[in-house]
């Protein structure tokens, strides 16, 4: 009797135990739940105040020039046709009118197109109260002021809309209130899409109902009248849901394993006891270690980030560290996951024991890692602490019999000086990290609000640029190349301008990077190329010279792009010059010299850009063999003042004439370095001494024997 008493004891002990790890995990996971249901909401908040903060800007940018929305202006007359299709690109999606102090509409513009003055019924009671609210009546419930700018939210065709009103710059001086300008946007689908994307707001909607279905966060809007509109409906984050997903599985095979057990219970209670701590044990260890390296798994970094936010609420501190490996890749695709394997076992050892028994370490994806350091830290001891653990992945170590050189770069936040909730610190975690590799790796840094405005700053540049490419604001200047004589041209260099309709001249150093990193390089690189070929067709004894990106040449197919645009503009394959620099060469030599040895089969002439300001391996040009040679004009602006620079161009020259390829030298501005270049055997210059970038229509002035003297300024002692 005594063996199924002590039986039905153990199954009832377990039952509870069970039970209550049950109740627990839903209890967390329901706190979960709610957390991140208030981050998304505190974000949401936000991106509503940024809406309305942008539609004020370009409300007020539009009441000082209303022709940017399509309101002609008298005064000035009609805009030329280039401002004119800036100012049509500016408003595409704007709904517009001129409202006088009243709230009638006057005037009104859709995308820039000039409709009849009448506003929509829907929004006709939300226009009076902002009007009247412009015109210096106290504030509505639902409109915020922004500078000289108000702004709120209504509803058109059942869509969620953007309203702001500025009075107009140019007013009637004998007008006791000015009019007023108010510019509408609807955010449609991909508007909210896009919103979605940019804030984690998963499938982000606008609902004109105040109720969320299941599953869904919602935040109701105020309208400009002061009643409710609608609401922003998003897909919840559940990380309860996940947790309970993952652990409570475990518990019912943990029940099961147990189970089983209690059958030998009733032959050997003691045995089977052991047995129970053994697998009890083995399973904590499984659910929260790594198994390939040992060190804590997600799941557990994740746990023990929670319960430090939570102490950091109650004033504790600490900090958060994001170890990301670098070249990890390239070992792992040279020499086979195996090895890959054992690397980051042998990373996380170093881990350990650079960081000690006290400090959390985990693996929280393919060949990232995660630090947490509790207690008081600063922004200097952080970043030496973050330095000593660079230097230690860093070291070379054998690693199946190969020596191994790998690196790694960090980004670190501070709690509570940087947040004190989990998913704010790890994104701002995530962003310096990112800015860490941005910058060269092998870096630590520390959060900072810089880097959230710089975030910002690329995300409009990627979303304009994208717009840009489509709707073709960009623009292509040509810079000309002249033979060491400086009278003959010999050909152009193809470069990109972009002009944005608010922000005017927007430098390639801004955009360039940010489309190389987004890949939106390969459809630039494509409408640079097709308006250059096209342009190419009206100087048919120029060669048109392009450049292109490491990223074009390594990670796409540029190949096809230059076949199709050759084809589509039917330019001789021999007048295109497409610059590649060493970048390229040093990154993958085997890939860059196929794609450049398949350009060459085209019948397209290769040139090597900028040669002397990257690794500058002379086997390079015995190798690659190129048609063109450019001397950085780092080099040529030296040329008078630095003798080491006079006799590395003279040894350039030489080596290249040596190898049967033209050279070319860039930025030649003053009449002695060009006569050093001449008499050097630089077969062509090219620089604002010869000519500056310009417009087609300049070229052809040019090519006509009538160059405008704003882009000409070569002295005559070159041209006579």
């Amino acid at each position: 009797m005594l063996k199924p008493r002590i039986t039905e004891i153990v199954a009832a002990v377990i039952t509870a135990g069970t039970l209550i790890v049950v109740v627990v995990t839903l209890h967390i996971g329901a706190r979960l739940e709610r957390e991140a249901i208030d981050d998304d909401i505190r974000t949401a908040k936000t991106v509503l105040a940024e809406l309305l903060k942008g539609q004020s800007q370009i409300a007020e940018h539009a009441a000082a020039e209303p022709a940017l929305l399509g309101f002609a202006d008298d005064s000035e007359g009609t805009p030329e046709s280039e401002d004119g299709a800036r100012a049509a690109v500016a408003s595409q999606g704007v709904h517009a009118f001129l409202v006088s102090p009243n709230g009638l509409p006057l005037a009104a513009t859709i995308s820039g197109q000039q409709v009849k003055a009448r506003l929509p019924n829907e929004m006709a009671a939300g226009m009076q109260s902002l009007a009247t609210t412009a015109a210096g009546q106290p504030t509505g419930a639902g409109i915020v002021r922004h500078g000289p700018a108000w702004a709120g939210y209504s509803t058109l065709s059942g869509r969620l809309a953007i309203a702001a009103a500025a009075p107009l710059a140019k007013a009637d001086p004998a007008a006791a209130t000015p009019d007023l300008l108010v510019a509408v946007r609807v955010l449609d689908e991909t508007a909210l899409r896009e919103l979605a994307d940019a804030y984690g707001l998963a499938s982000l909607s606008f609902a004109t109902s105040s109720s969320a279905p299941s599953g869904r966060a919602i935040l109701p809007i105020v309208g400009l009248t002061g009643t409710t509109i609608g609401a922003l409906v998003w897909r919840s984050v559940n990380p309860g849901r996940a947790l309970v997903e993952v652990v409570a599985p475990a518990a019912v095979v943990v029940f099961l394993i147990i189970g089983g057990l209690l059958i030998y219970l009733v032959r050997d209670v003691d045995k089977a006891t052991r047995e129970l701590i053994a697998n009890v044990d083995r399973t904590q260890a499984l659910a929260n270690a790594d198994p390939l390296t040992g060190v804590a798994n997600r799941l557990a970094f994740f746990e023990a980030l929670l319960e430090q936010t939570r102490k950091a609420r109650r004033g504790g501190s600490f900090a958060l560290m994001l170890v990301d490996l670098d070249r990890f890749k390239e070992v792992n695709d040279t020499f086979g996951h195996q090895t890959g394997d054992r690397l980051l076992a042998d990373v996380a050892r170093r881990l350990r024991e650079v960081c000690g028994a006290f400090v959390t370490v985990a693996r929280i994806g393919g060949d990232e890692f995660a630090v947490l350091v509790d207690g008081p830290i600063n922004r200097d001891l952080a970043l030496k602490f973050g330095m000593r653990i660079i230097e230690e992945v860093s070291r070379p170590g054998p690693i199946d019999g190969k020596q191994l050189d790998i690196g790694a770069s960090i980004g670190i936040v501070l709690a509570p000086d940087h947040g004190a909730e989990q998913h704010l610190l790890m994104h701002r975690a995530d962003l310096a990290l990112y800015v860490a590799k941005s910058n060269g790796r092998g870096r630590a840094t520390v959060y900072d609000t810089d880097l959230e405005r710089d975030s910002r700053h690329r995300r409009f540049i990627e979303r304009e640029l994208r717009a840009a490419i489509l709707t073709g604001e960009l623009l292509v200047e040509y810079q000309p190349i002249y033979a060491a004589d400086g009278k003959t041209l010999n050909g152009l260099e193809a470069l990109v301008r972009w002009r944005h309709a608010l922000r005017g001249m927007i430098p390639p150093n801004d955009f360039i990077p940010i489309a190389e990193e987004t890949g939106l390089i390969h459809k630039l690189g494509a409408v640079v190329l097709q308006r250059a070929c096209e342009d190419a067709a009206r100087w048919p004894d120029l060669t048109i010279a392009v450049n292109l990106s490491p990223i074009q040449m390594l990670k796409g197919d540029i190949e096809s792009t230059v076949k199709r645009v050759l084809h589509a503009t039917n330019m001789a394959p021999e007048r295109l010059v497409l610059e590649i620099t060493e970048g390229v060469l040093v990154e993958d030599p085997e890939i860059a010299l196929a794609v450049i040895n398949r350009l060459r089969a085209l019948g397209c002439r290769v040139a090597l850009d900028d040669f002397g300001t990257g690794y500058s391996s002379f086997s390079y040009l015995r190798r690659f063999n190129f048609d063109k040679l450019k001397i950085d004009q780092s080099f040529v602006g030296d040329l008078g003042e630095s003798a080491d620079s006079a006799m590395i161009v003279h040894a350039i020259v030489s080596l290249a004439r040596g190898l049967r390829m033209t050279v070319v030298a860039e930025g030649v501005e003053t009449p002695e370095q060009a006569r050093f270049l001449q008499a050097t055997g630089c077969h062509e210059l090219q620089g604002y001494l010869l000519g500056r970038p310009m417009r087609a229509g300049a070229i052809d002035r040019l090519v006509a024997g009538n160059p405008e003297p704003a882009y000409l300024t070569t002295p005559q002692l070159l041209r006579a």
